[in-house]
């Protein structure tokens, strides 16, 4: 069964590759091909100035194969995206939604080998054609055909390749066409054109940024880098035009985004496996059933088995006073540390529903002390906090969110919204204060950095945190108190990096106001 709609499918999918642990792969294979076009910049130039016929550089560019080096860096750059995103697409089919900055981490070196034999083989398969008619003369139109046939049949086949590899865990279950039919009836074959639409829809988007980026600033920038490198006698990288490296940086980011998104997207329409699920169930088993309303300020769900943690850490050794018999306390001492909190975890929730708040807390409370991460230890935390919130309990949480986690920030957003913010740690003001932004939660981003320029004026955040303070103010319609703190930080802080931001805000506050805006004081 595929989890969520399409729509939501879609929205995640999409939000996926920005988590930190997805952008700092991207980052890393956009370096890397950047690397390599830098490489193969200067290939290009010794072959105009030095072994052409022509010494000038001429438009459009030289058809050059790149070197072996640059070859290797470009494959290197492409293989570490697709074993992050096998591992990505493994995790998701697993049920386990939580990012990890592990490059394999639910996939090894062997699986990924195979993967990686599994997509050569399919390469050789869909070039056949192609190559064929490339080298026989056939007539341009077959040549054609052939060319765009081949790319549709892999872009109508790749979501579907992917998840017969994760379902059959062999390179044969890749070229097996009822593995395949298997695979788009499992993810449904309506949902299938959608994924399909959704993904085409991704690579016109692409395209269309590459063609301005390439026409617009990136072709000018390595016409004038060609030039300045035919004036050395030794290639000297360094002297390229800054805009060279960003527009030709930009262009490979948006590529090993697209690669990612991609994936992303299939991933989160695939099913989930049934035995996860199971196990996801025994950790965390809240009766679906109607239960006892407590008076809490957030309500306990059989939703909380989806922010469960991977694998649950062993309980504390520490006794909890409860009217449990001895066989049972015996039974949850015998077991391993899954089966220990997931036992502890039911127990509480059959307290919580027969009314025993008291014994419920007791049982919990081991979970939820400063040894034990609200993040791995969720749904202790949050049934924990939704009977008896204190302020230790909430700067926990607040950490966690400030590391990413959004079930921790949804469980604590109401509270953001009216805290002290010298409650929190001046630290996990400005991560916070980000995830209420991109959400436009504006009245918790006022909240969180209220005072903040007070209370911590020679802290590294203050900038940022001031900044978003003012675009907090700027949403909400309060042009007039957004203005100064910008200009403000425009004439302490000029070289700081958001000054550029600040400075485009201050002018587009300005022409927003109605009456001589270019007068407002600082």
């Amino acid at each position: 069964m595929n989890p969520g709609t399409i729509i939501g499918n879609t929205l995640r999918g999409l939000l996926h590759p920005f988590r930190p642990s997805n952008l700092l792969y991207i980052l890393l294979a956009a370096a890397l091909l950047t690397l390599a076009a830098t490489l193969h910049l200067g290939h290009l130039t010794t072959h105009i100035y030095y072994e052409s016929a022509t010494p000038q550089p001429i438009y459009p560019l030289p058809r050059l194969l790149p070197a072996p080096s640059t070859i290797a860096i470009c494959l290197a750059a492409l293989l570490l995206l697709l074993a992050k995103n096998l591992d990505n697409a493994t995790r998701l089919y697993n049920g386990h939604q939580r990012g990890s900055f592990a490059l394999l981490r639910d996939t090894d070196l062997n699986q990924l080998i195979q993967y990686l034999t599994g997509l050569a083989l399919w390469g050789v398969l869909l070039s056949a054609a192609p190559f064929i008619c490339a080298n026989l003369d056939v007539d341009e139109r077959i040549t054609w055909y052939a060319d765009r046939g081949a790319a549709l049949l892999a872009y109508l086949l790749a979501p579907a390749i992917t998840l017969a590899y994760i379902d059959g865990s062999g390179t044969e279950s890749m070229l097996d066409t009822s593995a395949l039919y298997s695979a788009v009836a499992d993810i449904g074959f309506f949902r299938y054109l959608l994924l399909l639409a959704l993904i085409a829809l991704l690579i016109t988007g692409f395209s269309y940024a590459e063609t301005y980026l390439w026409q617009q600033y990136t072709l000018a920038q390595i016409m004038t880098a060609i030039e300045q490198l035919s004036l050395q006698e030794h290639y000297n990288y360094r002297r390229l035009p800054p805009d060279y490296y960003l527009y030709t940086g930009l262009m490979n980011v948006l590529l090993a985004w697209l690669i990612t998104a991609t994936y992303s997207l299939a991933a989160w329409n695939y099913p989930r496996d049934e035995e996860d699920d199971e196990a996801e169930k025994d950790i965390a088993p809240l009766a679906a059933t109607e239960t006892t309303p407590l008076t809490t300020t957030a309500p306990v769900t059989a939703a909380d088995t989806e922010n469960q943690p991977d694998t649950a850490p062993a309980a504390d050794d520490e006794a909890v006073e409860t009217t449990e018999t001895a066989a049972d306390t015996a039974a949850a001492d015998d077991a391993g540390p899954q089966e220990t909190f997931a036992h502890d975890l039911a127990r509480a929730d059959d307290h919580l529903r027969q009314g025993d708040i008291k014994t419920g807390i007791a049982l919990l409370k081991p979970y939820t002390d400063a040894d034990h991460d609200p993040i791995t230890y969720f749904p202790a935390y949050q049934r924990h906090y939704a009977l008896q919130p204190d302020g230790d309990l909430l700067r926990r949480i607040a950490q966690a969110a400030a590391r990413g986690d959004e079930a921790c920030y949804d469980l604590i957003q109401p509270e953001l919204e009216q805290i002290d913010p010298g409650e929190l740690l001046a630290g996990s003001i400005r991560p916070l204060a980000q995830i209420a932004a991109r959400r436009q939660q504006y009245r918790t981003v006022a909240n969180l950095t209220r005072d903040f320029a007070a209370k911590y004026p020679a802290h590294p955040h203050l900038v940022d945190n001031q900044y978003l303070a003012a675009l907090a103010h700027a949403h909400s319609g309060e042009t007039e108190q957004a203005l100064p703190l910008l200009e403000e930080l425009y004439t302490h802080y000029p070289q700081h990096n958001r000054a550029p931001q600040i400075a485009r805000l201050i002018e587009e506050l300005k022409t927003s106001l109605p009456n001589n805006p270019k007068e407002t004081t600082p």
